[in-house]
Parts: structure tokens; C-alpha cells; sequence
């Protein structure tokens, strides 16, 4: 038998056995990539050891498309007995508990991260369609400050994605964010944003002259991030869950008991295990409103007036200020 023809064919089984992919033909993973998918499954579920030598047999056998077909739907009898859930797409805002966020779910359900399904510098991501496909076999989980433009709608609505969207009052965010910026610079590490470049002798200025220029830029890229969202929420049929920085700090289990709940996964994290809140899972403080005693009177007026009443009335933060 042809082995193109053959591996174009047993891709079509795999649709129609498996059941996994909702998306169009151009979008199915390639032959190599499903292995390699499920190769990763079966060594993170015990119960499923067993279809190692039924790999080792396929690969010595070239049987025909029919027993093709048999073995995959005997991968998803073993797979089905296993724990099974949805792919996890987490969406943050930065500086919100993202890495703690993304590693508490990966440890307690057991998930591998996946990395990278979307590409860019904040607050332009693009959701990359193939790496949303193997979000969508499911058993992962993924973490990402994606935008809320046209391209990236539309792929949610396209593959039907349920997502979480998490966000944080975008002072203290912007606040952590200078921390975050700094450490970066100081030991030589990316940030992917589009204010990449600091002024000239940025690490030796004073904290409130820092603190401006974020407030310049950085919190200017946060507010069009959240005013996006705040029109897709309130225009787009999304499968999507909102959550708060606060829900997180004030009752940590409820916040992702929530989560467990909007994904139809079973079970609560009552006793589950917490994560060290360290900065290896980028967690500094994790205060509420450390803006607060730490911005000048000037700066908090600087940021209401850019973020907005128009946001703050949306997700339920208070401005500062009045403003005209």
C-alpha cells in the first residue's frame, strides 16, 4: 500500500474514531504529531503501560486500513478508562498569578503545560491554530496573555474553545509589572512586551520615576487589553469563565473549584496541595492594593484618568479619583 495515501487515510480514521479534533481537514495534526501526542498521554497514564508493545506490533506490522482503525479505537477504550479531561486554556492578564494559577491545575489534575499556542509581544498575541488542535485532544493545559482581536476571536468561536479570562485591577498589576521588569533586566531575561527597551540608565533611577514610565507605557498596553475584552464579552458568544485576582487571594479553593466546574471536571480542590508562592512561580507579594501606599497622589490620578470609569464600572474595580 502507498504509505502517503496510507497516512492520509489513517488520519481520516483518526477523526472519525477518536473523535477528538473539531476542526477542518487542513487543520489535523500530522500523522508524526498525533503520535507523538499520544506516546506523551500513555506515559503519563499508568493504566495505559500496556499499549507500549501494541506500538511496538504497529510499527513492525503494516497492516491494512482496518486494523488501523481497530487499534486506534482500542487506544480510545484504554484512554476512556483513564482520567480524561478537556484542554485547559488559561488567559491572564500579567502580573495576576498566571504561573501559579497554570502550575496549581497542572500539578492537581496531573497535566502536562503546553507551551506556546499563541505568539507575539503584550498586548498583541496570536493564537497559533495547530497548537489549538493539540489543546484540544485534550489533557493539557496551557497558559497565555492573548489579546481579544479579530484573528484570535474568531478562532474561539471557530473550534469552540473554552477558556478562562483572568484579570487583576490593572494598578497592582502594573505595580507588580515594574518588579517583574526589573528582576528581568537585572539577570538578563526576556519580557515580551512591546516596551521592551527601557530609557537610558533605567535601573538607576529612583522607584516613582520607574513607576512613570510603566504608567506611560505598560499600563497604557493593560488598559487596551482589558477595554478589548470588555467589548468581546460584551458583543461575542464566547465559551469563557471571568475570574478576579481577589477571588484567588480571598478563597483560594472556591476560585478553583470554579475552574474544576466550568470545565465539567469532577471533583473539588478542598485538599489539594498548594504550590510554593514563590518567585519561581513569579508570585511576589500577592497583595491587593500595594498601589495604594506606594504610587503618589499624582500617579494614582494618572492612572484612573487612563484606565477609564468605563472599565472600572465593567469589572468591578474603584477608581481613586474623580473623573471628568
Amino acid at each position: 500500500m502507498d504509505s502517503i495515501r496510507n497516512v492520509l487515510r489513517f488520519c481520516r480514521n483518526v477523526l472519525r474514531v477518536c473523535r477528538l479534533l473539531k476542526s477542518e481537514m487542513e487543520n489535523l495534526p500530522t500523522y508524526n504529531q498525533l503520535l507523538e501526542t499520544l506516546s506523551h498521554d500513555l506515559n503519563q497514564l499508568s493504566r495505559l503501560i500496556q499499549l507500549g508493545e501494541h506500538l511496538k506490533v504497529y510499527k513492525q506490522k503494516n497492516k491494512e486500513l482496518q486494523e488501523q482503525a481497530d487499534f486506534i479505537t482500542e487506544i480510545c477504550d484504554y484512554y476512556d478508562k483513564a482520567h480524561h479531561y478537556p484542554g485547559l486554556l488559561i488567559n491572564t492578564l500579567p502580573k495576576s498569578g498566571s504561573v501559579y494559577i497554570t502550575h496549581f491545575l497542572a500539578r492537581n489534575l496531573q497535566l502536562p503545560i503546553l507551551n506556546k499556542v499563541a505568539h507575539g509581544y503584550f498586548p498583541y498575541y496570536y493564537l497559533i491554530p495547530n497548537a489549538l488542535d493539540r489543546l484540544l485532544l485534550g489533557n493539557r493545559i496551557a497558559q497565555e496573555h492573548f489579546d481579544a482581536n479579530p484573528v484570535n476571536i474568531h478562532w474561539l468561536k471557530k473550534l469552540d474553545i473554552p477558556f478562562v479570562l483572568h484579570v487583576r485591577d490593572p494598578r497592582q498589576a502594573t505595580l507588580s509589572w515594574v518588579h517583574h521588569y526589573n528582576q528581568c533586566i537585572r539577570e538578563g531575561a526576556n519580557n515580551y512586551t512591546v516596551h521592551i527597551t527601557p530609557p537610558v540608565d533605567y535601573l538607576n533611577l529612583p522607584l516613582e520615576r520607574q513607576i512613570d514610565w510603566h504608567i506611560d507605557t505598560h499600563l497604557v498596553s493593560v488598559t487596551l487589553w482589558l477595554k478589548q475584552w470588555m467589548h468581546a464579552l460584551q458583543k461575542e458568544k464566547l465559551n469563557v469563565l471571568v475570574t478576579y485576582y481577589r477571588d484567588l487571594q480571598n478563597d483560594e479553593k472556591s476560585f478553583f473549584d470554579r475552574i474544576l466546574k466550568f470545565y465539567h471536571i469532577s471533583g473539588k480542590f478542598s485538599d489539594a496541595p498548594n504550590p510554593q508562592k514563590d518567585q519561581n512561580l513569579h508570585f511576589r507579594k500577592g497583595l491587593l492594593d500595594e498601589w495604594k501606599t506606594v504610587f503618589t497622589e499624582q500617579q494614582v490620578e494618572r492612572c484612573d484618568r487612563i484606565i477609564g470609569e468605563e472599565i472600572f464600572d465593567f469589572f468591578g474595580w474603584k477608581n481613586e479619583v474623580s473623573i471628568s
